[in-house]
Parts: C-alpha cells; sequence; structure tokens
C-alpha cells in the first residue's frame, strides 16, 4: 500500500517572516486556509497519520485528523533539515551567507554548532530519512499519510529514486513538489502541488 507524504502548507517563514525557532515556525494565514481540505486522495480511510515535531506540520494535519478520527496518529522524526543555527530572530534573507557558506563547504560530516541543539549533518539528516523508510516498509497493509517538509521529501527522492548519499546531487534537484506517493516497492510518485508556494530554500 502507497504511503503519502505531504508537504506542510505555507509558513510564515516561507513568506520571508521572522523566525526565532525552525520548530515553532507557524502557517501563514494563507497556510491555514489552504491546510483546510481533505489531502487524502486514495479514495480509502486514513489508518495512520504521522506528523513532525515541528508546529507547521501540526497546524497542516489538523483538518485531517478530524476528518478522519478513526485514525491513529504519531509523530516521528521527520522534520526539516536543520543544517544551520538558529539564534534569535532571523529571516529568509539574512541567513543566505550562512545558507551559501554551507553548501559551499560540500561538508556531508560538518555540524554547524555542535553545541547547538537540534542542528545536525548531512549525513546524519540522510540518516534519519533511511530510518523513516525502514520503518514505513516494515508496516502492515495500511494507509498512512506523513505531514513533513520539503527538504524531507527531497531527501526521500534521492533515497529512493536516485540512491545516492551526494550532497551536490541533492542540492541540484530541483523537483517542487508538495505532495509524494512512495510505494513498499520503492517506487516514488510526484504529484502536483496541494499548496502553491515557493520551495525550501537552500
Amino acid at each position: 500500500m502507497p504511503f503519502i507524504f505531504i508537504r506542510h502548507a505555507e509558513s510564515v517563514a516561507n513568506t520571508g517572516g521572522i523566525s526565532k525557532s525552525d520548530k515553532d515556525v507557524c502557517l501563514s494565514e494563507k497556510g491555514f486556509t489552504d491546510a483546510q481540505m481533505d489531502l487524502n486522495n486514495t479514495g480509502r480511510p486514513l489508518d495512520l497519520i504521522v506528523v513532525s515535531p515541528y508546529l507547521r506540520t501540526k497546524q497542516t494535519a489538523e483538518y485531517t485528523i478530524k476528518t478522519y478520527p478513526q485514525a491513529f496518529v504519531a509523530e516521528w522524526p521527520v522534520h526539516e533539515f536543520s543544517y544551520l543555527k538558529c539564534d534569535g530572530e532571523t529571516t529568509r534573507d539574512s541567513r543566505k551567507q550562512q545558507r551559501e557558506d554551507y553548501w559551499n563547504r560540500n561538508d556531508p560530516d560538518y555540524r554547524d554548532d555542535t553545541s547547538y541543539p537540534g542542528t545536525e549533518s548531512f549525513n546524519a539528516f540522510l540518516d534519519r530519512v533511511d530510518k523513516t523508510i525502514a520503518i514505513l516498509v516494515k508496516l502492515p497493509p495500511q494507509n498512512v499519510m506523513v505531514f513533513t517538509h520539503g527538504m524531507f521529501m527531497r531527501a526521500l527522492y534521492l533515497r529512493v529514486v536516485e540512491k545516492s548519499r551526494d550532497m551536490q546531487l541533492y542540492k541540484s534537484l530541483g523537483h517542487y513538489v508538495n505532495l509524494l506517493t512512495i510505494t513498499t516497492d520503492g517506487y516514488l510518485h510526484w504529484d502536483f502541488p496541494k499548496f502553491s508556494y515557493p520551495p525550501e530554500f537552500l
């Protein structure tokens, strides 16, 4: 049975707003509106709804959770790749140089400020993605929807389709999608975006 991955709706950070902590970024007004829809396109009731520890996925999932009260709701580590320390109030634009420096370093084992909770290396991020895939394929047949993040979904493509851990290949992937379906035999299908807003910035 396929697993459906949904990227969270538009967040305040996606619009260029101020962020204090990646984990606590909330949806924008448009994001809240867009999330008020049934995202289940399988024609079958959901058995399991997964959210990340980050607020914006939980807010995106609220309508779906109410629509399928019989579904079990679980929090898994399917959160965003937080590769930069977020110290104080920052914006997407103010982090631009940090982002460029990180990717130009091209070191998959580098972690930005090891004393800061939440940051991880690229290899640690991919390990987290692999663990999620391993859990999913061991589940009994059921209808699963996972509310996650753009960079996590891009990593799924890297691992399932490209079967790679290459950092620069990951960066070069231009997939702009907000919904994908992955089957237990490794087939991954990208669908049309449910929410119209720019992809995650690298």
